[in-house]
């Protein structure tokens, strides 16, 4: 990696305390061993244990890091966004704050984008995640492959490096986090993927369960909307207006009447998500309460200091 270049990595977390000294050692040492200038910015989604007064620590200690706060948990997506909008690096990584991922991947990610791709997806080969979880992820996986075409192994591994323009230009309300990936690829981005260590979670328990599932399911839904028909928005709700006119044609009045309301309201829903994502990471700021944000004076350490 160039060592004039810049590599933001953004962590978001949510009631990960033990885990923060010994991640934060982990990243610095990789990065230091890149001789790179770098940042380390941390997202704290609403955390309750502790979590806020270590990383006020860590800041204080460590002129190259940076914290967010939000006053209340919005989740994975909205602490992307906002740890994007305070990026400034040419290059930026994320990286979950359990210590399943491997900072050690990271200069394996940079090298794909110094070769020219846009956007670089871990991939976990060997998953460490009981064996209900294992199943749910490959069902999930497939799925996702054939719906939307971007041909990957392995969609939602926290592990990713992309370059700062991807990570700019969209906002990830709601549970679309779960789908950056597919977000970049319709931006533009050219997409690559690399094999990463993933390990078992030492400390705390998951915060993704089969409600997680379900949840990435339901966003799935305004993710096609904005990949598929993002410039051509009519002929989505020219179809659900086709499918409302067949139905009303076709079924009893009080049928026709819940299919209407239903169609109307995925309309306005995928009206209102829409109107989000154009808008890139800077609409952050605004959506989101945000508590406060600690920053050394000095953000670029890095090897040369």
């Amino acid at each position: 990696m160039n060592s004039d270049l810049l590599l933001s990595v953004v962590i978001p977390l949510r009631n990960e305390a033990p885990t923060l000294i010994r991640l934060h050692q982990q990243v610095v040492a990789t990065l230091q061993a890149m001789a790179c200038h770098f940042e380390i910015i941390f997202v704290d989604d609403g955390s309750t244990d502790g979590s806020h007064e270590i990383l006020a620590q860590i800041v204080k200690n460590h002129p190259h890091c940076c914290a967010v706060r939000f006053r209340r948990p919005y989740g994975k997506g909205a602490a992307y966004s906002v740890g994007f909008c305070e990026a400034k690096g040419d290059y930026v990584v994320t990286l979950d704050a359990d210590l399943q991922d491997d900072p050690t991947d990271i200069p394996r990610l940079i090298d794909r984008l110094e070769i020219g791709w846009d956007f670089v997806q871990g991939w976990r080969v060997t998953r460490q995640h009981p064996g209900v979880r294992k199943c749910l992820s490959w069902v999930y996986n497939v799925a996702l492959r054939q719906a939307s075409g971007v041909q990957l192994h392995d969609y939602n591994c926290g592990l990713k490096a992309m370059r700062s323009w991807v990570a700019k230009s969209l906002l990830l309300p709601g549970n679309t986090d779960n789908y950056l990936v597919l977000l970049a690829s319709a931006s533009g981005a050219r997409v690559s993927e690399v094999a990463v260590a993933h390990h078992p979670r030492a400390q705390g328990h998951s915060k993704y369960g089969p409600r997680g599932y379900l949840s990435a399911a339901i966003d799935f839904i305004p993710v096609c909307f904005i990949t598929r028909y993002f410039d051509r928005p009519m002929y989505f709700f020219a179809g659900l207006a086709a499918i409302a006119t067949l139905a009303a044609c076709l079924a009893p009045i009080k049928v026709s009447i819940a299919i209407g309301t239903g169609v109307l309201t995925v309309a306005v829903g995928m009206n209102s998500v829409f109107s989000l994502f154009p808008r890139g990471v800077e609409y952050a700021r605004t959506l989101y309460s945000i508590e406060s944000v600690m920053r050394s004076t000095t953000i670029d350490e890095g090897a040369h200091s």
